[in-house]
């Protein structure tokens, strides 16, 4: 019996050939057996492949965090908002349009240039989400999702510097199944999810999942009263499987999604009295319960769908597995982006992303003395955006005295980027002994960005001071590894201790404001990571509690300042360092009852950052934004039988992060950084049901604290304000807040 596999796993197990994931259906089976009988409560397990291969998650030597499906399901977690608000060290901003940026452990960034590449990866089915404005998959019949901390790229095709968010949906099954879920709730919420799985033949299966959700906007326009932050989503998904036949299977899978939704709202916050130049009768709010925005909702459309064949076949003690994938986006929005009511800036932006990407990858079954994994990677990406704003400047706002001319003023932008990327990576296993293994692995990538930048329209000191058509390509190239010493002292625990470094390539933003910065490339991005944790079990499996300590060490941070009204300044923070703690606490006191808790503790600062802004400033010393301080979740789960055949379930969970920075400069006032704290959110939904799951009745609430927190906030007194507004204390901030409260009912219908 080998140290690093315990609670019943393959190796403790006659033969091979059987997965643990059917090892982990035999001991469900068989627990389900015993329940007429008094049994001792116990935390169940959860299988992971975030080593690309199945692992009990309290053996796998990744800080990661794992949601299943049910639990997902149970708490409306539908995006990776939702995922975010719930896992230690993940943090989520929705800014203009669809842009949606995700951070790990504070590598945040926040530039939607078409030549940048994020520093979180989002996978799905293990394709590689590159596109922001596909960052925020719609979530719908998945498996689980895994947060993995840390730099990634040993294992995963894709490298990634701060971490990786992978989503696994279900697959499909032999066994005939169907559900349908309808649910409505405040603010007109209609809402279907549902799937159907089957057997096609005797050696193919299908699976078709689908979502749709339309409701009504939430926020009152106090111009023209409409409401703002309507949502109309829909989403499809198919898969075959096929076989398995002698050692091959085959899982081909394709999604669709579509939306035509309101833009971002934007909420004001205004201190130092009214503009002058708004119309008359308007009046300002401060806070996310109303919203001055004259020229309407704007609109956010995308069109995003995909496909990918995954093969794997078997030949003894290894394994061959292909990965092959194709993303599509198309993404239109406009947006007035001052957010009052005088339509001082609207932009629109347009956006076309294709991307191509095969991984091949070979591993050895699990051996007495080693196993190991290795493979290549390949992605194609030609992405293009699009940018028009309109400046609508009156005679006396601040923004005149830029230069630019009163009235209607057209400015627009493109950038079109093609980016190859070629990579090998493997890891190795040693076992020493029963209870020591070590962990080697490396990763070799060479990346080449070629593209040109378009800036034509009107000239202006805000997204360009002249017209230009500008060409360039630059390449770069990096060894990142890998290493992990793990000790397992008993079947119950493993403590690890990891050091890994990570790898963004370089990059070309798009707000250049001549042809000369436009072709001057943002450095790599480097981080090394180290890591000391615990995963351990107490209490014969009722109490669960893993621990890490970490700190991680960046440099050439890519970072994207607004150093005036809209004035965005892309640049290289030189040194950076993330030190802090998670705690993860599972605990199953009685078989129907399951407590769970996180808190988690992140210093994040600059340690080198100097000249961050066109004025020469000095962000040494300045906390990375978007990162808080501390983070805590605490919930449980009640779920009891009422009788023979009804069921009836309670979940609750509370979410706290502490107030958070919005820029690397770290300027915004208190009573804007005050408002970006989660100050207590609290979800909870109350289900009866029956005990063989055919149908469900639910009551749900999100928020139901109504606790409304600032995402992100630019001020833009100089595009509201007169000079003398805002030299004598005008602060027009608009911000964008999460949405506040919400309540309604589902009903789930099962076939089996």
């Amino acid at each position: 019996m080998r140290g690093r596999q315990s609670f019943a796993t393959p190796d403790k197990l006659p033969g091979r050939g059987a997965s643990l994931r059917d090892v982990l259906k035999v001991g469900v089976a068989l627990s389900g057996l015993c329940l007429a009988v008094p049994a001792q409560a116990q935390i169940d397990e959860i299988v992971v492949t975030a080593q690309k291969r199945e692992t009990l998650l309290q053996k796998t030597s990744i800080s990661i965090s794992a949601l299943t499906g049910d639990s997902i399901e149970k708490r409306r977690l539908f995006g990776i908002s939702d995922i975010a608000q719930n896992v230690l060290g993940l943090t989520f901003v929705q800014a203009a349009g669809a842009n949606t940026f995700v951070s790990i452990r504070g590598a945040f960034k926040t530039d939607d240039s078409a030549g940048i590449d994020q520093t979180t990866a989002i996978f799905v089915d293990e394709i590689y989400n590159a596109s922001m404005i596909d960052f925020d998959p719609e979530i719908f019949d998945v498996e689980r999702v895994e947060v993995l901390r840390g730099p990634q790229g040993t294992l995963f095709g894709r490298n990634s510097l701060g971490g990786a968010v992978s989503i696994i949906t279900r697959q499909p099954e032999f066994e005939p199944d169907a559900m349908v879920q309808i649910s409505v709730g405040e603010d007109s919420l209609r809402e279907v999810r549902g799937y159907v799985t089957g057997p096609v033949s005797s050696t193919v299966a299908g699976r078709l999942s689908f979502m749709s959700t339309n409701v009504d906007g939430y926020v009152n326009n106090i111009v023209d009263g409409d409401s703002i932050g309507a949502r109309d989503k829909t989403a499809l998904r198919g898969k075959l499987l096929i076989g398995p036949l002698n050692g091959a299977e085959l899982t081909l899978g394709a999604d669709y999604m579509w939306e035509d939704s309101d833009a971002v709202v934007y909420s004001q916050d205004v201190r130092g009295g009214t503009p002058s130049l708004f119309p008359a009768g308007t009046t300002v709010f401060g806070g996310p319960d109303a919203v001055a925005q004259g020229s309407g909702a704007g609109f956010i459309r995308r069109e995003l769908w995909g496909g990918y064949a995954d093969l794997s076949v078997d030949f003894n003690d290894v394994t061959f597995k292909s990965v092959t994938g194709f993303r599509y986006t198309d993404y239109d929005s406009f947006q007035e982006s001052d957010g009052s009511p005088i339509p001082t800036v609207d932009v629109g932006t347009t956006a076309l992303y294709k991307q191509f990407s095969q991984e091949f990858r070979i591993s050895s079954s699990i051996g007495e003395r080693f196993d190991w994994i290795a493979g290549v990677y390949g992605l194609y990406q030609d992405r293009r955006r699009e940018s028009e704003i309109t400046f609508n400047i009156l005679p006396g706002q601040v923004l005149s005295l830029f230069g630019l001319p009163t009235g209607i003023t057209v400015s627009n932008q493109a950038q079109e980027i093609e980016t190859t990327s070629l990579a090998g990576f493997g890891t190795i296993t040693t076992y020493i002994n029963d209870k020591l293994s070590l962990e080697l692995g490396a990763r070799y990538t060479w990346d080449r960005k070629e593209g040109t930048t378009f800036k034509f329209g009107s000239p202006n000191p805000i997204t360009h001071t002249e017209t230009y058509t500008v060409s360039y390509s630059d390449e770069w190239s990096a060894f990142t590894g890998r290493a992990a010493l793990n000790f397992d002292p008993t079947d119950d625990a493993r403590l690890f201790a990891t050091v890994s470094r990570g790898f963004t390539s370089g990059g070309f933003p798009l707000f250049g404001l001549t042809a000369a910065e436009a072709t001057v490339p943002l450095d790599p991005e480097f981080a090394l990571s180290y890591e000391v944790g615990a995963k351990t079990r107490w209490l014969d499996d009722r109490l669960q509690v893993n621990a890490s300590i970490f700190q991680v060490n960046y440099t050439d941070l890519q970072v994207e300042s607004l150093t005036s009204a809209l004035v965005f300044q892309q640049d290289n923070a030189g040194k950076a360092r993330v030190r802090g703690f998670d705690l993860e606490v599972v605990a199953q006191p009685h078989q129907y009852l399951t407590l769970n808790g996180g808190y988690g503790y992140m210093d994040a600062v600059y340690t080198d950052f100097r000249n961050c802004t066109d004025n020469g400033d000095d962000c040494t010393g300045n906390t990375f934004p978007g990162t808080p301080e501390h983070i805590v979740n605490i919930g449980f789960n009640l779920s009891a039988p009422i009788n023979e055949s009804l069921n009836i379930s309670l979940d609750a969970n509370y979410s706290y992060k502490s107030a958070v920075f919005l820029t690397a400069t770290n300027e915004r006032p208190d009573f804007i950084r005050n408002q970006t704290k989660y100050d207590g959110i609290v979800d909870a939904r109350l289900a009866l049901g029956t005990a063989e799951g055919r149908w469900e009745l639910a009551l749900w609430g999100k928020n139901l604290t109504d606790e409304q927190s600032i995402t992100s906030s630019v001020e833009v007194s100089s595009l509201v304000g007169t000079l003398g507004e805002v030299l004598g204390g005008l602060e027009y901030y608009r911000s964008v807040y999460t949405r506040p409260r919400s309540a309604g009912v589902s009903l789930r219908w099962q076939w089996r």
